[in-house]
């Protein structure tokens, strides 16, 4: 249980006057205290315990606006109101695992052999359609467990806005500018590149997929390897740039 007061209009020579909130528990004397200052943002000066159950906020001019009313009583609301189980999921949400699930969903993924032979001989036994091998791991990890020597090395954060044939040039690689390109994503494991495989294809990049196991599972199957830690191709990779 809790209360909230004010101490009604200010003297014409006082620039604020009070609420007063009083709570039983201290999880709605935080959320009180927190939705009151929200809801006032710019016109609360101070506030200061004056019990341990009780708190004054020093707020300018409460009370000479409809708003304020209302603002009021909507923090009492949203104060009083039970808070969720922390322990129990939000409608709508999902686990890492479920969102794993679903982007695979959308994938044909490959195995290291696989995606091997597509970067061989692309247009005879894969997608006809040029064709790159992407790592999106983090430079301490390619120091730590090497690299693929020919792969285009881009910063996970940065991937989106470098495979966007939308984006500005500046932006996006030189050689992204159709959206037929097949983009083979790899990381250590075959998790995180599965998400961010998936989410080239919700830019459109239809071809894009990742490799089965990771980097991990590539040099475990004997497939080339630059034992030392390596940038890769961070480059632009606008062919159009060589003859100048």
């Amino acid at each position: 249980m809790y209360v909230v007061a004010t101490s009604g209009l200010p003297p014409p020579d006082v620039p604020y006057n009070f609420i007063l909130i009083c709570a039983s528990d201290d999880d709605y004397l935080q959320r009180a205290l927190a939705l009151i200052s929200s809801k006032f943002v710019g016109r609360v000066d101070k506030v200061r315990a004056i019990t341990p159950v009780a708190y004054v906020v020093e707020v300018r001019e409460v009370g000479l606006s409809s708003y304020d009313e209302l603002a009021l009583w909507d923090a009492v609301r949203k104060s009083a109101r039970a808070p969720i189980d922390p322990l129990v999921p939000p409608p709508g949400s999902r686990s890492a695992e479920r969102m794993l699930s679903d982007a695979r969903a959308h994938l044909q993924r490959l195995t290291p052999k696989r995606a091997f032979e597509e970067l061989r001989d692309p247009v005879e036994d894969g997608v006809q359609a040029p064709t790159f091998l992407v790592d999106i791991r983090e430079e301490r990890e390619r120091s730590r467990e090497g690299g693929i020597k020919g792969a285009v090395v881009v910063d996970r954060n940065e991937l989106e806005w470098k495979f966007d044939p939308r984006a500005p040039k500046g932006e996006r690689l030189g050689v992204v500018d159709r959206y037929d390109l097949r983009v083979i994503v790899f990381d250590g494991d075959g998790r995180a590149s599965s998400l961010a495989a998936y989410q080239l294809r919700q830019l459109g990049m239809w071809n894009a997929t990742d490799i089965v196991g990771g980097f991990r599972a590539w040099k475990e199957d004997g497939f080339p390897v630059s034992e030392r830690g390596i940038d890769g191709l961070l480059v632009d990779l606008d062919i159009s740039r060589l003859g100048a």
